[in-house]
């Protein structure tokens, strides 16, 4: 009986993890941004093994370290050239304003097949600017 009990725990156990560490994450956020519940959210992380992230997709991604994450919106994908003129984003030629940015690009960048143009939709609500496919952990529930 015992035994059964123990096997039981330890397949629930296992099975948790895989799921919580290779399907969905759990996302704790540090913002009062209204993403998720009370800053508590999950990520889906398989979604981009399938497929590549599209402008508008939601997503998680680390910067720095794997301790460091932040919740941003693609917003130029691969083949996209962004420019910015006096201090103002222009993606493919198209003038998006208000959008305050980190990183200014005097000359036109025509994004790689592996690289995303990002704005954070947690505060402060900048343009984090471009990120590789590889620092994306997935999608935002």
């Amino acid at each position: 009986m015992i035994k059964k009990r123990l096997l039981r725990a330890l397949i629930i156990a296992s099975v948790s993890f895989f799921i919580f560490t290779s399907v969905i994450m759990p996302y704790r956020m540090d913002s009062d941004s209204g993403v998720g519940i009370a800053g508590f959210t999950f990520v889906d992380r398989v979604t981009y093994r399938f497929r590549t992230p599209v402008v508008g997709d939601q997503i998680v991604a680390k910067i720095l370290s794997k301790n460091v994450a932040f919740v941003g919106e693609v917003i130029a994908g691969p083949g996209d050239t962004i420019q910015t003129k006096n201090e103002t984003l222009y993606i493919n030629d198209i003038k998006f304003e208000n959008i305050p940015l980190q990183v200014l690009y005097q000359k036109p960048k025509t994004l790689k097949s592996n690289q995303y143009l990002v704005q954070m939709i947690t505060e402060p609500y900048n343009v984090l600017g471009v990120i590789d496919q590889k620092s994306i952990i997935g999608k935002l529930f």
